[in-house]
């Protein structure tokens, strides 16, 4: 049950740092040192990559909590 517990709240917290990057946050991040060599900022993936990783990571989460 601890297993699960941690797996679903590292799944949950993963998916849900993906979706507030997506936003108009990627472009800012694109003009500050501390945040311009994230993925988003720097262009290497993709906007929608990002909402997909970050649905796969909540799927996941969302199933352990049907045990």
């Amino acid at each position: 049950m601890i297993l699960i517990f941690v797996t679903g709240t590292f799944l949950m917290r993963s998916g849900g740092l993906r979706f507030p990057t997506t936003g108009p946050d990627r472009d800012f991040d694109g003009r500050v040192a501390r945040t311009r060599d994230r993925p988003l900022a720097a262009r290497e993936i993709a906007p929608r990559e990002a909402l997909i990783v970050g649905a796969v990571l909540a799927l996941g989460a969302f199933c352990l909590v049907l045990y």
